[in-house]
């Protein structure tokens, strides 16, 4: 899998109207809460969101987010993230869903899920590290988040547990690390994902046993006309690359040597300034996107285990294999 992901502008049309924002509005209105005021500062109409494969801009989907946050009070969780996660994961139309239901096994599911991301949850990449008895699954923004960051987290991990729990292996979920703090919507927590999370962690990271990654699964009578609808989906839909893919691409093609931002802003005729104000915008800076790219490259090659460390530290362009620990143990906060 290329470490470049797809990643989107706030103005790209990343996502899939009729697969995120319809479900969401169909589960608002069953609470009588008006469409206007689901879509307010959106520019959109429910007649561009019924129509096949439209799609929304990242910021229009984020905008939603936002007004659902604003419409529930402080005194009740929000939980039409969670019940989303519910829908999505039980969507008899939707080619991932189905992929994901019928995987063999969990690597295969995730590893879909990496494949599919755009059509699944694209605001967020997932990445997955094992080690010893126990597997890491967390995910990356793909664009800056913001205040919408944790709700966007809530989906993605109510969307992998409902997956867990179908494939009755939510037994061998350790623990889950959630970067915010207590609040009101522990008791959501616990009521759909059956687990405290450990709050104020330093990331949103959930822990599985090993052994749960390959034990086989029953559901994969429709897993190949699921693929191959995927497949079809992810042509049809025809994703530019976002400013970040294009600047990770370009500094994975440069490995092992440093790619500097003065360079990387003179090939895209900017001014450094205005290329930190376009990366300040998606929440990133240049020498973060370095940092995580790096760190995603030594994930998979770990993960492979047929490099040795000495060769991962020259393939990132490190002098030797102890400034590669040294990063490493600042990647993961050792």
């Amino acid at each position: 899998m290329n470490i470049a992901q797809h990643s989107f502008d706030y103005e790209s049309p990343a996502v899939l109207a009729h697969i995120s924002v319809l479900p969401l509005i169909e589960l608002l209105q069953q609470r009588q809460i008006g469409l206007h005021e689901v879509l307010t500062g959106t520019c959109l109409f429910a007649e561009q969101l019924a129509k096949a494969n439209a799609r929304i801009t990242v910021s229009q989907w984020l905008q939603v987010i936002n007004n659902i946050n604003r419409l529930y009070s402080n005194a009740q969780p929000n939980d039409l993230l969670m019940l989303l996660a519910s829908q999505l994961t039980a969507h008899a139309a939707l080619p991932i869903a189905q992929l994901l239901n019928n995987a063999p096994n969990l690597r295969s599911m995730l590893h879909h899920w990496q494949r599919f991301n755009v059509q699944w949850q694209p605001l967020q990449q997932l990445t997955y590290h094992c080690h010893q008895q126990l597997c890491d699954i967390h995910w990356r923004p793909t664009v800056g988040l913001h205040q919408q960051a944790q709700r966007v987290d809530e989906l993605s991990v109510s969307l992998m547990l409902r997956l867990l729990k179908k494939y009755r292996l939510q037994s061998g979920v350790v623990a889950l690390e959630w970067p915010y703090p207590k609040d009101r919507q522990h008791s959501a927590y616990q009521a759909f994902w059956g687990l405290n999370p450990i709050y104020q962690g330093q990331r949103v990271q959930l822990r599985i046993q090993r052994q749960l990654l390959d034990q086989p699964l029953i559901n994969t009578r429709y897993r190949q006309a699921a693929l191959q609808q995927c497949e079809l989906q992810q042509r049809l839909l025809g994703y530019r690359h976002g400013t970040l893919t294009i600047l990770r691409q370009a500094i994975q093609q440069r490995l092992p040597i440093h790619y500097e931002l003065e360079q990387a802003a003179n090939e895209r005729q900017l001014s450094i300034s205005s290329l930190k104000r376009l990366l300040k915008k998606h929440g990133m800076s240049f020498s973060t996107l370095n940092d995580q790219l790096r760190y995603h490259i030594a994930l998979n090659s770990l993960a492979r285990e047929s490099n040795s460390k000495r060769v991962i530290a020259q393939q990132l362009g490190y002098s030797d294999k102890h400034n590669f620990r040294r990063a490493w143990r600042r990647w993961v906060n050792i």
